[in-house]
C-alpha cells in the first residue's frame, strides 16, 4: 500500500495502533523504514526479506510504500506480533521531507523501530556518502523525537542509548568512540553481484569505508547480491557457487532483520553464520562483531582517533579517488511535468493544489518540523497519480513472512 493522501488517516490509526500495544502484554508493534537513494534496491531488498522464494521483480516506487507482516506466535492462542515497514522512496529530496516528518520515527515508535538504509554496489562513487547522508538524516529525525521526549521528562532516550551501550558490551574497545542511535539500524549494501569484478584494492577501500560508517553509527552491515529485479545483469549468468553465496547471505539477512524487528537489543543475537570480514566475500557484520583497530585507516589520514570527524572525512576522500564520479547528479523533480499532465487526475490535482496553498499558507507560522511534515504530505499526493498511470491497486494487504 502507498501513502496517497495527507497522511492523517493511516498515520493516526498507526499511532493510536501503538499507543494501545504499549499497554497489552508482549512486545510492542515494530516500525522498519527502509531508506537509500533512488534505484538502490529497497523494494527488492522488502520482497525478499517477506517471500525470499519470489522471483517476481518489484515495480519501481515514489514516496512512502507501506506493507505490515505478522509473525506467526508460538501458541496458537497468543497474538501474533506486528511489524509495520515502510519503504522511503524517490528523490534525496522527497526522501528528506519524508525523514524530517514527525510521523517518521515518532516518539511513540522509536522504542521499537528498526532502520535499514539501502546503498547500490553498482554506484560505487554514490556509496559511501549515500550511506553517510541517509545515516545523517536517520540521527537528525531521531534527536527531533528524543529531544520531545526529553523535555516532557521522560527518560526513554538515555535508556535506548544505554540499552545500545550494554548491548555492545563493557568490555568492547570502541564502547565509547560509537556514536549510538539507540535503535537498531542496518546498512545494506546491495547488488553486490555487480561489484564482484571490481579489483581487489577497490574491494578492500569499500568494505573498509562502509565498516568504519557502520561501525561508528553502531549499524550492523551487510553486503546482498543476486535480489531479482535489482541488478542490471541476467540471474541466468550466476554461477552455483555464486547462487549459494547469495542464499545464505539472504537467509542471514533475514535473520538478523526479524531478531531486530520481533526480539531487539534486549537479547542477543542468534547468528546464522560467523561473521564475515573478507572484503573479497559478502560481509556480514553484526552489531558489535567489529573494532575500529581491525577496520584500520585510510591512506595519509595519519593518526586521526577513530569515531572524529577528520577519520570519516578521510574515508570519503579515499572512497572519491578510488571510485571517482562521472554520473549525473539525482534529478529533483519527482515528476517531470510532461508525465503530471499525461496522467492528469483533477480530483488529485485539485487536492494537491490545495496542500500547496496550505503549505505556503502556513509555511512562515510553522516550525521547521510541522513545514517538512506538511511537505511530505502534498508530494505524497504525487505518487497517487503515477500508481494509478501504471494500474496500481494502492490497496494494503497483510504479508505474512515465509520461511
Amino acid at each position: 500500500m502507498s501513502v496517497v493522501d495527507t497522511g492523517a488517516s493511516i498515520w493516526a490509526q498507526l499511532t493510536e495502533r501503538s499507543k494501545a500495544s504499549l499497554t497489552q502484554t508482549g512486545r510492542p508493534d515494530a516500525h522498519l523504514y527502509v531508506v537509500g537513494p533512488r534505484g538502490s534496491g529497497k523494494s527488492s531488498l522488502l520482497n525478499k526479506y517477506i517471500q525470499p522464494d519470489r522471483a517476481e521483480a518489484p515495480k519501481p516506487t515514489e514516496g512512502l510504500e507501506y506493507t505490515y507482516i505478522r509473525k506467526p506466535a508460538a501458541n496458537p492462542t497468543d497474538p501474533k506480533d506486528l511489524a509495520h515497514l515502510w519503504e522511503v522512496s524517490g528523490s534525496q529530496e522527497l526522501s528528506q521531507e519524508i525523514l524530517n516528518s514527525d510521523k517518521v520515527l515518532s516518539p511513540e515508535q522509536v522504542a521499537t523501530a528498526v532502520i535499514a538504509v539501502v546503498v547500490d554496489l553498482s554506484q560505487p562513487a554514490q556509496v559511501l556518502q549515500s550511506a553517510v547522508t541517509y545515516l545523517q538524516l536517520v540521527r537528525a529525525n531521531l534527536q527531533t523525537s528524543y529531544g520531545w521526549l526529553e523535555q516532557k521528562g521522560s527518560k526513554l532516550p538515555e535508556q535506548l542509548r544505554l540499552r545500545a551501550r550494554k548491548y555492545i558490551g563493557s568490555s568492547h574497545d570502541d564502547k565509547d568512540a560509537i556514536q549510538h542511535l539507540g535503535i537498531s539500524v542496518v546498512l545494506v549494501a546491495a547488488k553486490e553481484d555487480t561489484f564482484r569484478d571490481a579489483d581487489t584494492e577497490a574491494r578492500k577501500l569499500m568494505a573498509q569505508s562502509l565498516r568504519y560508517v557502520a561501525h561508528l553509527n553502531g549499524a550492523s552491515l551487510v553486503y546482498l547480491g543476486g535480489l531479482k529485479g535489482s541488478t542490471g545483469g541476467s540471474q541466468s549468468s550466476i554461477s552455483q557457487k555464486d547462487a549459494a553465496s547469495d542464499k545464505a547471505a539472504l537467509a542471514s539477512f533475514r535473520s538478523m532483520l526479524s531478531h531486530m524487528l520481533f526480539i531487539g537489543m534486549d537479547k542477543r543475537m542468534k547468528l546464522r553464520a560467523e561473521p564475515q570480514l573478507d572484503p573479497l566475500k559478502p560481509l556480514m557484520l553484526p552489531f558489535g562483531s567489529d573494532r575500529f583497530a581491525d577496520i584500520g585507516t585510510s591512506k595519509g589520514l595519519g593518526a586521526a582517533g577513530s569515531g572524529s570527524q577528520a577519520a570519516l572525512e578521510g574515508w570519503l576522500a579515499a572512497a572519491a579517488r578510488t571510485f571517482p564520479n562521472q554520473a549525473p547528479s539525482q534529478a529533483v523533480k519527482n515528476v517531470p511535468e510532461m508525465e503530471q499532465d499525461l496522467y492528469a487526475e483533477p480530483g488529485i490535482d485539485n487536492a494537491r493544489a490545495e496542500l500547496d496553498a496550505q503549505w505556503k499558507a502556513r509555511r512562515q507560522k510553522q516550525s521547521p518540523q510541522k513545514v517538512a511534515a506538511l511537505a511530505g504530505s502534498s508530494k505524497a499526493s504525487v505518487t497517487t497519480r503515477q500508481q494509478q498511470a501504471r494500474r496500481r491497486t494502492g490497496s494494503s494487504k497483510e504479508q505474512q513472512m515465509s520461511g
